[in-house]
């Protein structure tokens, strides 16, 4: 149960912030497959702040038990733990998707998310 407020708290500041995702976004991509192979994925920490990013170009992507996945589903996945959302890019549209995830993307380097 505390782990569900927490992730509830975490909807709520995303929503507070203007991010336009549903509440299935929160753990990945509301299913096991996710769609395209470009995705932009965001770790929060508990306040919902970025902690966070990745740009996954042209690889897998897929989503178990709240947990993000990408990679070679058999060996050498990285994975990345709740709360985190993973967003589809089409097109080359990474701007846009960091625009509706609420971040800044010139921040999103190696996996970390920069602080100003």
């Amino acid at each position: 149960m505390e782990n569900s407020r927490k992730d509830d708290s975490l909807v709520a500041k995303l929503k507070q912030n203007g991010v336009a995702i549903a509440a299935a976004l929160t753990f990945g991509c509301g299913g096991n497959a996710c769609d395209g192979p470009n995705h932009l994925v965001v770790q929060y920490d508990g306040s919902g702040v970025p902690l966070n990013c990745w740009k996954i170009v042209e690889e897998n992507l897929w989503t178990d038990d709240g947990f993000i996945y990408w990679g070679h589903q058999r060996r050498n996945a990285t994975y990345v733990s709740p709360p985190a959302v993973s967003m589809p890019v089409q097109n080359g549209q990474w701007e846009a998707a960091a625009q509706a995830l609420g971040i800044d993307l010139s921040r999103c380097t190696n996996g970390r998310y920069r602080s100003e």
